[in-house]
């Protein structure tokens, strides 16, 4: 992608860890994970119907380089070059292209 200003990362839920004794440790229950460069434009005016009829508002439109990273239903979130976050939310659909190799999103 030629023009490429911000970082995608999805949420991935951890699994609980034990300590020695057995008892679990204290932790966020969840981790970023960072899944490559992209472009979040702020979507607000978009409607959206999913195949089920469905309707709802995108607050943001996301285009990346990978093809499988993320599925509907993830919650992911983009970050300025600065650490700032520029959106987050969850999935609400996922658009392929069939030669090139990325994807949009819509959340």
């Amino acid at each position: 992608m030629i023009y490429a200003p911000h970082t995608l990362y999805k949420k991935q839920e951890c699994p609980i860890e034990l300590d020695k004794f057995g008892k679990p440790i204290p932790s966020e229950g969840f981790k970023w994970v960072r899944i490559g460069v992209c472009r979040c434009d702020d979507d607000t005016t978009q409607r959206l119907v999913s195949t089920n009829g469905q309707e709802y508002r995108s607050r943001y439109h996301i285009v990346y380089d990978r093809t499988d990273a993320v599925i509907e239903g993830d919650e992911v979130r983009c970050l300025d070059a600065d650490g700032k976050v520029r959106g987050q939310g969850i999935v609400g659909m996922v658009k392929s292209t069939n030669y090139l190799k990325y994807s949009e999103l819509w959340t």
